[in-house]
């Protein structure tokens, strides 16, 4: 009996510490805006097999990483065969921190994630999407404009397809028609949403967002208004009727923030929403296998 027990804790000791050794956090050196080498921590996360497996960036919301938001997504991709990475952008809520004017930074680090994972002998090069939720949905399209892809990798690296969940799309298409918002610092050039890598993207967005005024046809209405036709072709919007902002958050909450109701300020509230965070990752697993 005591050799079954001993057996038995040696077998749950080799569990737990496969899968402690299932993720890691990696430092990562990049090359900023003003070609100054910085790093930053990510959280990486291998399934089994030699590969090479497809990989993705995986970008969390304004209210940092340590919300924990993106590891249902980690663990996620994992077992359908992908190689995350989640960058560790910034700690805590972008409006309490001076990082909330660096966007072309955490840009930076997405492409410096990209290049990343591309030197990998584990990951096809070829195959390496990116997503994000809220602020780094915005950061994914981002990723999709020809001017980010030139000015972080020279042209020679982009990303193969990208997500992107619950976006403000009410700014991107302010600056698709080259105007200027507060989600953008200096560092953009104003047209830099004019010109596009054609890359695949599927946008998921809520019927009754409160940052797009509860306007089902606001990311659509960013599409539309794209004058690149390839980009415009290779992007697809799914619609989730009743979902607001912030599904997947694992709580409701509400506050008021200016950006809300198109820039009108009203009060946002995010409500959880377990069938709808279910039906996105078969959307999200879909779109990423076929």
């Amino acid at each position: 009996m005591r050799r079954l027990i001993a057996a038995l804790l040696c077998l749950m000791s080799g569990s737990l510490f496969t899968t402690a050794q299932a993720q890691e956090v990696v430092q990562i050196a990049y090359t900023g805006m003003n070609a100054g080498t910085d790093q930053f921590e990510a959280v990486l996360r291998k399934p089994e097999g030699p590969g090479p497996h497809k990989a993705i960036v995986i970008l969390h919301h304004a209210g940092g990483w340590r919300s924990g938001t993106t590891e249902q997504y980690g663990e996620l991709l994992q077992k359908n065969g992908f190689v995350t990475l989640e960058p560790r952008m910034f700690a805590y809520p972008l409006a309490s921190r001076r990082e909330a004017h660096e966007p072309a930074q955490f840009l930076a680090q997405a492409f410096g994630a990209l290049q990343y994972l591309a030197k990998m002998p584990e990951v096809n090069s070829q195959k390496i999407s990116v997503m994000g939720l809220s602020y780094g949905a915005n950061m994914t399209i981002y990723t999709a404009s020809d001017w980010a892809a030139r000015k972080f990798t020279d042209g020679k690296l982009k990303f193969h397809s990208g997500i992107a969940f619950y976006p403000t799309c009410f700014t991107l298409e302010t600056m698709v028609k080259g105007k200027r918002n507060i989600m953008i610092d200096d560092n953009f050039p104003d047209d830099f949403l004019s010109r596009w890598s054609a890359m695949p993207l599927l946008i998921l967005a809520g019927g009754k967002d409160d940052y797009e005024d509860r306007d089902p046809q606001a990311c659509q209405s960013l599409v539309n208004a794209m004058t690149d036709e390839a980009q415009r072709k290779a992007s697809r919007v799914v619609v989730y009727p009743n979902a607001t902002h912030g599904w997947d958050h694992g709580r409701t909450y509400s506050f008021f923030t200016r950006m809300g109701c198109k820039m009108q300020g009203c009060q946002n509230t995010n409500e959880s929403d377990e069938e709808v965070t279910a039906k996105a990752k078969d959307d999200l697993i879909r779109f990423l296998t076929n």
